[in-house]
C-alpha cells in the first residue's frame, strides 16, 4: 500500500505516496492512539531506542504494513502495549529489535486487552525478566505468524502467558527464542494455550521446557494439535528439551510431533500413541524431519519460502512423520483463513497460504512435493548402510 488510510476501523491518517517505504524517526517519544484508527503503509517506525513505539490505550487499531523497531522501556511492550480495553489487529507488521526492562521486549497485551495478528512477525526483542517477545495477560491470536529470535532473562523467551489469559496460534513457526529460565518458546504460567498446525524448533531454555512450560500455577484447559515441537533445547533431558508438564492440564489432541519426550516433575510423560510421535522413540532424528538443520539454533532452519513470514520447511522423505501425518478431525479452520465462509473444515492452508490438501502435513509448512521414491536394487534381505545396495527391508 502506498499510503496510511482508513479502512473500515475507523479514521484513517493518510501519508504521500511519496513516503512509502520510507523511515519515521521518532524524537519525541511514542506515537499514542486512543480512539479507533487504521493505518495501512510501508512505512518503519523507528523509536531509535529513546522510547516505546506505540502505546495503544483505548478503542480499536487495525494496523497493516508497519514495521516498528528499537524501541526501548523501562516498563512493558518495547514495540508495542495495548493497554486494558483496547484492541489491535495486525496485519502483515514487524515487531523487531526492541527491548523493555520491565517484561515483554516487543509487545504487551494487557489483562483487558485484544490483539490478533496474521502475517506478522515478533522477532529479536529482548527484557531481562518475562516474555522476550511478548508478555499476553490478555487474548492473543497469531494466524500465519513467525515469533522468532527473542530473548528472556528469566521465562518465556518467545511468549510469557500469564494472568488468566489466552493464547492461540494458527500456522506459526516459533524458533530461534531463548530464556534462562524456562520456557523458552512459550511460558504457559497461567492462561489457556492452543497450538493449531504450528511447529516450535530451535528454542533453548537455561532451565526446563526448550519448547514449552506448562506451570502448575493455573487450571486452564490447553491443548496442541497438528504441531511439531522437536530440536528444542532445556538444560537436560529430565528438564524437558520440547516440553516439562509442571501440572497445568494439555491436551495432546492428535497430529502432535515431539522431538523427545515430554517431561514432568516425576519423570516422562506418557503420552497418549496414538496422538503423539516421538522422534526418539521411533528411532528417528531432526533430519528425518525437516528439510535443514540450523547448525546455530540446533532446530530445523527457519527461512524464507515464500509467503509473507519465514517457515522450517519438511524433509521429503517416506519416513518423515509429519508428511500427511495431520489428525483432520482436530485443530479445524475456527478462523476460516481461506475466507471461504467455513469454519469446521480441515486446516486449508499454511502458513505460506500454500494450500493444504484432505491429508495434509503436520506443522506450519505444507510440503508441495512428493517423498522421493525409494529404489530397490536387490533381493538379498539385508540391513547394511554401507554396503551400495537397498533392499525390501531397508526401504
Amino acid at each position: 500500500n502506498t499510503g496510511l488510510h482508513a479502512a473500515g476501523d475507523g479514521p484513517g491518517i493518510e501519508l504521500d505516496a511519496a513516503l512509502a517505504g520510507g523511515v519515521l524517526l521518532l524524537t519525541q517519544g511514542q506515537l499514542s492512539l486512543s480512539a479507533d484508527m487504521s493505518i495501512a503503509a510501508d512505512l518503519t517506525i523507528d523509536a531509535q531506542g529513546a522510547s516505546r513505539v506505540m502505546r495503544i490505550t483505548d478503542g480499536h487499531a487495525a494496523l497493516s504494513g508497519l514495521s516498528l523497531i528499537n524501541g526501548a522501556v523501562t516498563g512493558k511492550g518495547g514495540g508495542l502495549e495495548l493497554q486494558s480495553g483496547g484492541s489491535a489487529a495486525l496485519t502483515g507488521v514487524t515487531v523487531g529489535d526492541n527491548m523493555a526492562t520491565g517484561g515483554a521486549g516487543g509487545v504487551h497485551v494487557a489483562l483487558g486487552a485484544t490483539l490478533t495478528a496474521r502475517d506478522t512477525a515478533v522477532i529479536d526483542n529482548a527484557t531481562g525478566l518475562y516474555g522476550g517477545g511478548l508478555i499476553v495477560n490478555g487474548d492473543a491470536t497469531f494466524l500465519n505468524s513467525e515469533i522468532g529470535g527473542n530473548s528472556a532473562g528469566k521465562w518465556g523467551g518467545g511468549v510469557d502467558l500469564d494472568g488468566g489469559g489466552a493464547l492461540s496460534l494458527v500456522n506459526v513457526t516459533v524458533h530461534g527464542n531463548s530464556a534462562v529460565n524456562g520456557g523458552a518458546g512459550v511460558d504457559a504460567w497461567n492462561g489457556a494455550l492452543s497450538v493449531v498446525s504450528s511447529t516450535f524448533t530451535g528454542n533453548t531454555a537455561g532451565g526446563r521446557g526448550g519448547a514449552i512450560y506448562m506451570s502448575s500455577a493455573s487450571d486452564h484447559q490447553s491443548s496442541v494439535a497438528n504441531s511439531i515441537f522437536a530440536g528444542n533445547a532445556a538444560a537436560s533431558v529430565i528438564t524437558g528439551h520440547d516440553m516439562f508438564l509442571a501440572g497445568q492440564d494439555l491436551d495432546f489432541a492428535g497430529g502432535v510431533i515431539l522431538g523427545t519426550q515430554a517431561r514432568t516433575a516425576s519423570g516422562a510423560f506418557a503420552a497418549p500413541a496414538d496422538k503423539v510421535t516421538v522422534l526418539d522413540d521411533e528411532g528417528l532424528t531432526l533430519a528425518d524431519l525437516f528439510a535443514e538443520i540450523d547448525a546455530v539454533t540446533g532446530g530445523g532452519r527457519v527461512e524464507d519460502n515464500g509467503g509473507p513470514v519465514r517457515s522450517a520447511a519438511l524433509a521429503l522423505r517416506v519416513d518423515n512423520p509429519a508428511l500427511g501425518g495431520a489428525d483432520g478431525s482436530v485443530g479445524r479452520d475456527a478462523q476460516d483463513l481461506d475466507g471461504d465462509g467455513t469454519t469446521d473444515e480441515t486446516m486449508p492452508v499454511d502458513a505460506r497460504m500454500v494450500e493444504r490438501g484432505a491429508i495434509f502435513d503436520i506443522g506450519a509448512h505444507e510440503a508441495t512435493s512428493d517423498p522421493a521414491s525409494a529404489m530397490v536394487n536387490t533381493l538379498l534381505d539385508v540391513v547394511d548402510a554401507d554396503d551400495g545396495l537397498l533392499s525390501l527391508r531397508e526401504a
